[in-house]
Order: C-alpha cells, then sequence, then structure tokens
C-alpha cells in the first residue's frame, strides 16, 4: 500500500477502528477525523478506560525505529512545558477490506488548546510583545529541560508546540507553551542540541514577523522589534564562542530588549564630556545623569516637594523640568536600581511625571477654540487620563523588576492581577492571551500603550465622541493604588504635569483638564510648572483654583531673589556652588567651583558696587567669584551655567585645571554672557524690539544712578533695580490699554523682570506693584547687583515707561539727587 494512501485511511473513520489496545488498555477514538495529520504520521483524540483525554500518534511501523528509547520521556514529567508521556506499542492494526498494516502507536496527555501553527493562522492580532516573551521563557524551559537530561526532541516543528488553554481552576486564566510528542526523545549529541535551538529560533521568527506584519504597529512594538534583530543573529551565529544559546542567556536578553523598548533612551547611561552638556533637562535623556546634576540645595525645593497642590512658575531655564523629573519616582528607578528601595520612597512625594510638550501638546494643539474644545471634552479628558496611567504603569513597571518588590513595596503578583483588572475594566478593554511566562504588568503597559496608539489613530472620532474614563478617573486610580499597595497608601502622590502653559497646551483645552487637575481628592494632588501667567487656573465649570486655598504658586525668580530681602544670600551661593560642582564631579574635573572660580575680592573697594562706581580705576575685573556670580541668578539656573561656561572657555580650563581664572578674564565673561542675552531680547515675539528699549532704558538708568547718584546714609552706592508701582484698588497693569498690558505682561512672562511680592507704599497706605529686573542683564551696563533702593512711581509712569521707555527714565534721572562732596543724601523728591 502507498504511503500517501495509509495516512488516507488512518486519518478518517472509514477504516480505522473505533479502539485500539496498547500495551493492554483499550483507547476508543473521538471524532471522525484525526485532529492533526502529517507527512507520517496523524493524531486522534481518545479515552482511556477511566474516561480519561488522550492523544494517539499512529504511524506507518519503522523497522529502524526503537520504541524502548520512549522510556526516556519519563524523565521530563517533571518539567510542565512538556505533555507527559503514557504508553507506546508497534502493533498490527486492522483497517477492514483494506487489510493488516504494521504501525506504531504512541499515546501521550491530551493538551487542550491549539498548536502554535493554528494560532498564528487565527490569532495574529493576539501576537504582543509580552506573548513573544512568554513563549521564549517556556521554550527555553523546555530546552533547558532536555539539555539538564542530555536529550533532544528533534521534531519542534509548529505542530508539536501547542498554545494550552488554562488548567481547570486556573485563577488568573493563563496560556502556556506545552511541547508533545514526546515518544521520541533520544540522547542528545552537539548537532541533535542545534536541531531543537534552530526549530525554537525560527518560530520565534514567525512570531516576530506576525508583530511586524501590523499595518499599524506602536513606536513601542517597533523598538522592541528593532532589538530583537540583533539577538536573532546571535541566536544563529556560527561561532559558537559568541553565539547566543544558553536559554536562561536567551531569556535574560528577550527581557533586556523588552526594558529597552519599554524606556528606549532613559535606561541608557549617558557620559558627560564637558560640564556644560546638557544645559536644558529637556536634552538629559539618562535618569542617572540627571539624578546626579540636581543640586539638591536648590532654594525652592522644600516648597514645591510639600503635600499640597501647587504651580510652579518662573523664567525660562530656571530648572522647572529638572526639579520635576527628579521628584518623580519613575526617575530614581530608573536611574539607581540597584539602590536600597528604602533610599527611593524617601522622595518627599511619589511622583508621575508629564511633560506637556512631549505628551501633549502636538497631540491636543489642534483645539484651539472654546467650541472645539467643548465639543472634544471626552476625548481631551480621557487622552490626558491614559497619559497619566501610562507613567503610573511604567514606574509600577520598574517596581516589579525589584527584588523586593512585594517584601518592601507591596507588589505581590496577586495585586498585579488586581491592577490589571482594575485598568481592563476602567477602559473596557479585553485582556489579550497572556502565557505563563509573560508578566501581568508587562501585559498592563501594553493595553495602555495600546489605547493610546488606538485614540493617534482615532481622529475622526475625536469631536462629539463619547470615551471611558471621565474626570473622576484619576482618582479612582489612585485610590486604588493605595489600597492596594503599601508604600503608595503612606506617601503623597502628585501629578508633576511640566510646562501646563498656553504656549504648549491651548487654553480651551487647559480650561477642560482643570475640572481633573484642580479636583480636591484626598488620594493625590497636581503640581504643575508653567510660565509667569502661562496657566489658566479656570475650569469649564467657572470654578477657579483659590490661591492658598486650591495651590500654591511658587515662582522660582522670586524665591530666589527674596533670598537676598531675608538676608539668606548664603542658601543662593550653595545652590550656585553645588549646581557647578556636580557637573564638575559628574564630568570627571578635578576643580570645583572654589579651585577654579574662587571667592569674590574686592579689598580696596569693599564691595562689587563700590568698584563699579569707581571709575577712576577702570580695571574691568569687577565681576568675579562665587558671590558674584550667585547675585546674577534671578532664578534661571540656565544663566548661571551659561555664565560658568564661558568663563571656563575663556579661562581655557580643562579637566586638571585647579587653578582659579583670573578676575579679569572671568569680568570679561559674565560681561559677554550679559550682552549676549540682551540682545537675544530683540528677537522674541512679537515684542522684542519694545522689550529690548524697555531693559535697555532701565539699565542705563540704574548705572548712572549707581556712578552719579546720592549715596546713601551709610555712604554705600545706590542700587536700584527695582521698579515699585503705587496701585489704587486695582492691579496696576489692569489700569493700562490693552497694547501696553500685553508689553507688560511680556515682560514678566519671559522674566525680563521679576514680579515681587505687593509691598506696602510709604504715602497713601496702599499696596504696591514690585518689579525687578533679571539680574543677568546687569553687568552689561556694569550696574550692580543688589538692591538698597527702588525707582518709586505711579501708574502713569508705567504706562509712559512701557511705551516710551528712554523719556520716562530720563524724566527719573533728572530729578534723582546726584552725588555731592559731604552732606548728608537729599530726600527722594515725589514725582507725580
Amino acid at each position: 500500500m502507498l504511503h500517501s494512501e495509509l495516512m488516507s485511511l488512518l486519518e478518517t473513520r472509514g477504516a480505522i477502528p473505533d479502539a485500539i489496545v496498547v500495551a493492554g488498555k483499550e483507547y476508543r477514538l473521538e471524532g471522525d477525523r484525526a485532529v492533526d495529520s502529517g507527512f507520517y504520521s496523524v493524531v486522534w483524540k481518545a479515552k482511556d478506560p477511566y474516561g480519561r483525554d488522550r492523544a494517539i500518534k499512529i504511524r506507518r511501523h519503522q523497522r529502524q525505529g526503537n520504541l524502548l528509547e520512549t522510556i526516556k520521556a519519563s524523565e521530563l514529567e517533571a518539567c510542565a512545558q512538556f505533555a507527559r508521556f503514557v504508553d507506546a506499542e508497534s502493533l498490527n492494526l486492522d483497517l477492514g477490506e483494506n487489510g493488516i498494516v504494521g504501525v506504531d502507536v504512541f499515546v501521550e496527555e491530551w493538551i487542550a488548546g491549539v498548536t502554535l501553527k493554528v494560532f498564528l493562522g487565527q490569532s495574529i492580532d493576539g501576537v504582543t510583545p509580552s506573548l513573544i516573551l512568554g513563549f521564549v521563557h517556556d521554550m527555553c524551559t523546555a530546552l533547558h529541560a532536555l539539555q539538564e537530561k542530555n536529550l533532544y526532541h528533534g521534531d519542534l516543528h509548529d505542530r508539536n508546540i501547542m498554545i494550552a488553554s488554562p488548567q481547570l481552576g486556573c485563577l488568573d486564566q493563563h496560556f502556556s507553551v506545552r511541547v508533545v510528542d514526546v515518544g521520541r526523545l533520544s540522547e542528545m549529541s552537539a548537532q541533535d542540541r542545534l536541531r531543537d535551538h534552530f526549530f525554537f529560533v525560527k518560530h520565534v521568527v514567525t512570531l516576530w514577523n506576525a508583530l511586524h506584519s501590523k499595518h499599524r504597529a506602536s513606536r513601542r512594538d517597533r523598538r522592541f522589534l528593532n532589538n530583537l534583530v540583533p539577538l536573532l543573529k546571535l541566536m544563529v551565529e556560527e561561532d559558537s564562542g559568541v553565539a547566543l544559546r544558553d536559554p536562561r542567556a536567551i531569556v535574560d536578553r528577550f527581557q533586556d530588549a523588552y526594558g529597552r523598548a519599554e524606556l528606549p533612551v532613559r535606561q541608557a547611561q549617558t557620559n558627560l564630556a564637558s560640564p556644560f552638556d546638557f544645559i536644558s533637562a529637556d536634552q538629559i535623556s539618562d535618569a542617572r545623569l540627571l539624578v546626579d546634576l540636581f543640586a539638591k540645595s536648590c532654594p525652592w525645593l522644600d516648597k514645591v516637594s510639600g503635600p499640597d497642590p501647587c504651580l510652579v512658575t518662573g523664567p525660562r531655564g530656571c530648572g522647572k523640568s529638572t526639579l520635576f523629573r527628579w521628584l518623580a519616582l519613575r526617575t530614581h528607578l530608573e536611574a539607581h536600581p540597584e539602590l536600597p528601595s528604602a533610599e527611593i520612597a524617601a522622595l518627599p512625594i511619589l511622583g508621575f511625571y508629564v511633560s506637556c510638550s512631549a505628551d501633549l501638546q502636538n497631540r491636543l494643539s489642534w483645539a484651539k477654540t472654546d467650541e472645539i474644545a467643548e465639543e472634544s471634552r471626552s476625548f481631551l479628558v480621557h487622552y490626558f487620563n491614559l497619559i497619566c496611567l501610562r507613567e503610573v504603569v511604567y514606574t509600577l513597571s520598574l517596581i516589579a523588576r525589584r527584588q523586593d518588590r512585594d517584601s518592601f513595596w507591596g507588589l505581590s503578583i496577586a495585586r498585579e492581577s488586581h491592577m490589571l483588572e482594575f485598568v481592563t475594566q476602567m477602559l473596557a478593554v479585553k485582556c489579550p492571551l497572556r502565557l505563563a511566562g509573560s508578566r501581568r504588568i508587562d501585559q498592563l503597559v501594553e493595553i495602555v500603550d495600546g489605547e493610546l496608539f488606538r485614540l493617534h489613530l482615532s481622529r475622526d472620532t475625536w469631536r462629539g465622541g463619547e470615551f471611558q474614563t471621565g474626570t473622576a478617573f484619576l482618582g479612582d486610580l489612585t485610590t486604588f493604588l493605595k489600597s492596594q499597595i503599601p508604600v503608595f497608601g503612606s506617601r503623597p502622590i502628585a501629578f508633576l504635569v511640566d510646562d501646563f502653559s498656553v504656549h504648549r497646551i491651548p487654553a480651551p483645552v487647559q480650561t477642560v483638564l482643570n475640572q481633573i487637575i484642580w479636583e480636591r481628592r484626598p488620594s493625590h494632588v497636581f503640581k504643575l510648572s508653567s510660565e509667569k501667567h502661562g496657566a489658566v487656573l479656570n475650569d469649564t465649570l467657572l470654578a477657579s483654583a483659590e490661591l492658598s486655598r486650591e495651590r500654591l504658586e511658587i515662582d522660582c525668580g522670586k524665591e530666589f531673589l527674596a533670598l537676598d530681602d531675608h538676608n539668606q544670600q548664603r542658601r543662593a551661593l550653595d545652590f550656585s556652588r553645588e549646581l557647578l560642582d556636580n557637573r564638575l564631579a559628574v564630568a570627571k574635573y578635578d576643580g570645583r567651583s572654589s579651585t577654579v572660580i574662587g571667592e569674590s575680592n574686592w579689598h580696596e573697594d569693599g564691595s562689587l558696587a563700590k568698584a563699579l562706581q569707581n571709575t577712576a580705576k577702570p580695571k574691568n575685573d569687577q565681576y568675579h567669584g562665587m558671590e558674584c556670580i550667585a547675585q546674577l541668578c534671578s532664578g534661571d539656573v540656565s544663566s548661571l551655567l551659561m555664565v560658568y561656561r564661558a568663563i571656563f572657555e575663556a579661562g581655557r580650563v580643562t579637566r586638571t585645571t585647579t587653578t582659579v581664572v583670573s578676575p579679569h578674564i572671568q569680568h570679561q565673561a559674565i560681561v559677554k554672557v550679559s550682552k549676549s542675552l540682551l540682545e537675544v531680547v530683540r528677537t522674541y515675539y512679537p515684542h522684542g524690539p519694545r522689550l529690548f528699549e524697555i531693559i535697555n532704558a532701565f539699565g542705563i538708568l540704574a548705572r548712572n544712578i549707581l556712578v552719579e547718584g546720592r549715596l546713601q546714609s551709610n555712604g554705600s552706592p545706590t542700587m536700584v533695580p527695582r521698579i515699585e508701582i503705587d496701585q489704587g484698588r486695582q492691579y496696576a497693569v489692569d489700569e493700562l490699554d490693552d497694547h501696553t498690558q500685553e508689553v507688560a505682561w511680556e515682560l514678566v512672562r519671559r522674566a525680563l523682570f521679576i514680579e515681587m511680592e505687593s509691598g506696602l507704599s510709604r504715602k497713601g497706605r496702599v499696596t504696591t506693584l514690585r518689579w525687578q529686573v533679571r539680574r543677568v542683564f546687569l553687568p552689561a551696563f556694569h550696574a550692580a547687583l543688589s538692591k538698597n533702593d527702588a525707582v518709586k512711581r505711579k501708574v502713569d509712569w508705567l504706562r509712559l515707561f512701557l511705551e516710551s521707555p528712554e523719556t520716562a527714565t530720563n524724566e527719573v534721572w533728572k530729578g534723582w539727587p546726584k552725588r555731592e562732596s559731604g552732606g548728608p543724601r537729599l530726600p527722594f523728591p515725589d514725582m507725580e
């Protein structure tokens, strides 16, 4: 009988008997056809004498086959990845009128599920990175068991690998990879081992292709696929010295590839070639580098890291993004995975960082009007919720990789399952198939990423569509976190939304999102950063976030300048030193602030102001030393770094330099930076030329008063970096016309002037608007950096100053008491 004819007879009920006796036990076949068939054999489902399901494999008898070798399959019974072998026998099978044929029959445990071949044919959309990771884990477990017993399978094709259904009573309903057809195991040779390994690689490549074939794979999926390419090449490398074939190593490398896809850049460690690389925090992708550079002496750290909701404002480059990222729990988990969890959890708050520029700006910029934002309200709320949720699950994923995930954090497998169940219910999505080797937290990350990716593709449904989560979602999420994970239950939770300014997020969108942000919930708070006056504080219900009741406002520029008012200059100096010293240490420079910049020294004159006033000795070395540089700062940390860099370049400081740069070179570098920053003001849109004119006029006035103005009663030169405007019943700027108001807001928004706390006028018991010029501009005019006086005027003068700066400052200078030899200081004239 031809082989093909025999296979046709064996795979249908027409000729094959209803029952087959193997080793004295009767097995009754089920169904009308074999459940699987190949070129050499067929597989039937059958019942043993006790009603248990069994798989019966029948093939034509092979003389070279030795059924005694099937006893080796019993050595693998302790490995759950293999189907349990039951029995085998060579016998003569009566096929009725077709005669009797000699066959080999193997009996195995019946595995409920589908073969890998069928799974890929029916469920290609179910192939995810976590499923590939689970498949690799289970198959490497099987290969490792074979190696330990010095056995090989030899026929690991896609019909001998099952995606097995969850076992009876399985609470988490996980699937598993099971290897069948174990009746022909034999002792392993080097070539045999490679045969099993290459079958395995072929299946991983098939899964890779399945995931790659998705028309719209997310960026995270594509990163994972790209990370696997070099691993797959190593797995088929001919040189055994470099090839990747050890099952344990394969699992580790695949998990590493998965982790790098989840956190694509921040895990890559970056070396600091120069102390002044990455002046902007947005450029620092390496979490370890950001943590190492952060200056904990930041004067406003304590206020921002408190338990209250807050709005952090300040000039660009004041370090708002650096501070928010440093407060994020994820940053520390990425930066120092080797640190004890107790040190990481000692952060003042457990923060989740959201970047408006990276996550929201380009996605929500289309909602520019109130009508569009209100029409798309459900989408805006749902998208914002998912962005915050993604940061939460990414953070939990990092915790789940730690050895003390359960003992310290309380993130047990059961709680991980509860979190997965909570999210799938809240998002109304079906939990995808999970293999036993896949982590629930990985599936959770994939679900959230997948939902965000689908939102990116569903632009036609944004307007008027209804989405799953509402304004209460984040409150429900953090309440769940606190109830499930002990560490979160004992610490304040904060969402850190960075750069929530109207130039990033349109005002109508801010209005919609404020219902989430300023909701009072005991489970979490929001901390926002923005430009000055850059955040809209009303929501769609016309409720506003009241100062000191719903939030604190922390102005970094104001906080830094207030150190002078409160005689806390030491804190400003310590911060300026640590900012530089941290960068020098990370860049492996020998020098430090004390040995390269040194102290400020005005022994001949007694102070910077007197040195600048002394025009008889134009030494051009007045601006130098750490005390002077600390005073240059108005909260604008980036300006300090520009000054440091200019000094290092002008002084030719190298890694081994430990001598102080001369005061003359420091002075030239500081003045150069000041003038360059002043010139940049001209380019600001839309009022750059006017803003430059205002700063330039005020700088000239401050210089003139310093050099020629009447001395203070204690003999000190007069220093006036501040304007004080008496206010009546309303805020001074509100009394200006619309165009002049716009110029005023630009001055404050761009921190050309820092708006200080309102003061009390000496006359009339009214409040005063207090603006202090950004101090880094003053060296361009050789003006002093401290303050002991102010230009005190009324609103009419402010209007003139903003419309015709030179006229207004000339008016002040004409009436300002001039310095004369001897005699007391003249009284300050009242100028209406």
